[in-house]
């Protein structure tokens, strides 16, 4: 699911420094698959305001799980009851920290609790790492790594068909699970991706797609490999049984039992707690920051603060009403719910991420079009079968690098007539989207230079397929040729050493 990220980043961010558009947006981004007029008009503002009820669901949920864990530390630490009441206080509190945050902007707010949150859970991990089972942990999380490597595919696509049926059980763990955390991380893709889209200025695409897989990766494995293997570690030698805590008394019960075990127990929960808040805060001053963004016009700057403050506590409201209606259950299907319309986003996310990459690219100088790219020949003779078959590859690769540039020079002519068109359309006072007004001579020239672009296309991929056909052939006749000298010195050797051995000493 961390790939969703870099692919949504990419393409938004491409968009908006590469292109220069003013709007951070996933319409914006979305202009070469559904076309600039559409994603200035009516459904590029469907697909924002999809984009938004998708992320407030997310939100919503993540918000909503979060609060339970913190007003579970605040009512160990405390003393205080922990009710629907008091996580409802809980939220506000943390609504206020981000709301504050998000206020203050990037640098001030987003930047300063960001780097909190980092050293102060590195620093937590280290602990847990020194003070607990630290072989156990490193072994485990090492073998769980390889199991997770050999088993992926098996689990992610499990569905569990025969749960409830004759004696199988009926676990609903793809349901509470996998398909619970894939519509979650559809949720926040777009929105972690405008927000990596708009800190990542001077960025590399190599640096962001490695930056956001790697390190995003990284993270959540060494929670799981340390504090994971912690509770594990508990529960198999018999000094805390986590796993009956967890089926009794829930989730954050379990979790805090298992910190209470550790040495300086109290203070090690203060500190847990403080970040869970401090997590939640970073997470939801990032949204916030974020949905303002989508909305207003410009965002060339900052956006505005009233509409940073309007957004952080619309983000508290949901989850609020979402508890009273139904706890985890209802937060889940908020969550599968505005996840399913962000999906075919993200689709068409990473479609118009590589379509408008293609497009700036075949118009640089020296571009040579990847498809029909081919170096590194051997040499052999040209009147033997092998360099004949070279010299049928060489014929059809020149015929599609032909091909390819009079598709080039269609599509220069198809752009130079536009830029002509929009600019006369300027002159006479006219929008240059709208080029219904254009003499019919002019249509008729368009549409036929459409057609010429087509068919040099279509001419550039037949050829290009042709090319790597002669390719596989040149190299299956070079393979044949290698194992023919092969073998021929391998006879010639014992044909030698038989000499030897039968001339007279």
């Amino acid at each position: 699911m961390g790939l969703l990220l870099p692919k949504s980043s990419v393409s938004i961010a491409y968009f908006f420094y590469v292109r220069k558009q003013p709007v951070l947006k996933v319409s914006a981004a979305l202009m070469p698959v559904i076309g600039e007029a559409h994603s200035f008009g009516k459904l590029g503002k469907v697909i924002d305001v999809l984009f938004i009820f998708g992320l407030l669901g997310g939100a919503a949920t993540t918000l909503g799980l979060a609060a339970p864990l913190i007003n579970e530390g605040i009512s160990y630490l405390f003393g205080i009851p922990a009710t629907t009441g008091s996580q409802i206080l809980v939220l506000m509190v943390c609504t206020a920290i981000f709301a504050y945050s998000s206020y203050m902007g990037m640098d001030k707010g987003i930047k300063i609790l960001s780097n909190i949150n980092f050293w102060g859970a590195l620093g937590l991990l280290l602990f847990v790492l020194v003070c607990g089972p630290t072989i156990f942990m490193l072994e485990t999380g090492l073998d769980s790594i390889g199991r997770m490597l050999s088993n992926f595919f098996v689990m992610a696509t499990w569905a569990e068909p025969f749960g409830g049926m004759g004696t199988f059980e009926d676990t609903h763990f793809p349901q509470d699970w996998t398909i619970f955390y894939w519509a979650w991380w559809l949720v926040f893709a777009p929105s972690m991706g405008l927000f990596v889209a708009r800190i990542s200025r001077g960025r590399t695409i190599k640096q962001m797609v490695s930056g956001a897989v790697f390190f995003g990766s990284l993270g959540c494995s060494m929670y799981f490999i340390i504090l994971g293997n912690y509770g594990l570690s508990l529960q198999l030698s018999g000094e805390l049984d986590v796993v009956g805590i967890l089926n009794s008394e829930g989730a954050t019960r379990a979790i805090f039992a298992t910190l209470e075990t550790l040495p300086f127990s109290t203070f090690v929960i203060a500190v847990f707690t403080l970040l869970c808040v401090i997590f939640t805060a970073t997470t939801f001053d990032s949204i916030s920051y974020i949905l303002a963004s989508v909305v207003q016009t410009n965002v060339t700057e900052d956006p505005m603060r009233w509409n940073r403050l309007f957004w952080a506590f619309t983000l508290s409201f949901m989850p609020s009403a979402l508890m009273f209606m139904g706890g985890l259950a209802t937060l889940q299907t908020a969550a599968i719910v505005g996840g399913l319309p962000l999906l075919v986003i993200a689709v068409m996310l990473m479609i118009s991420g590589v379509k408008a990459a293609m497009l700036d690219l075949s118009h640089q100088d020296n571009y040579v079009d990847p498809v029909i790219n081919i170096s590194d020949l051997p040499d052999v003779d040209p009147w033997s079968k092998e360099g004949q078959a070279l010299a049928r590859f060489e014929q059809l690769r020149d015929n599609a690098i032909e091909a390819a540039d009079l598709e080039r020079e269609a599509n220069d002519a198809i752009w130079m007539l536009k830029k002509q068109l929009r600019k006369e359309a300027l002159a006479r006072g006219e929008s240059s989207v709208d080029l219904g007004d254009a003499p019919d001579e002019i249509i008729e020239k368009l549409r036929q230079l459409t057609d010429d672009s087509m068919n040099a296309k279509d001419a550039k991929l037949a050829a290009s397929e042709l090319a790597q056909e002669a390719r596989v052939s040149f190299d299956a006749l070079m393979r044949q040729k290698v194992e023919d000298e092969a073998l021929q010195v391998n006879e010639e050797t014992k044909l030698a050493i038989k000499t030897r051995l039968n001339s007279p000493s």
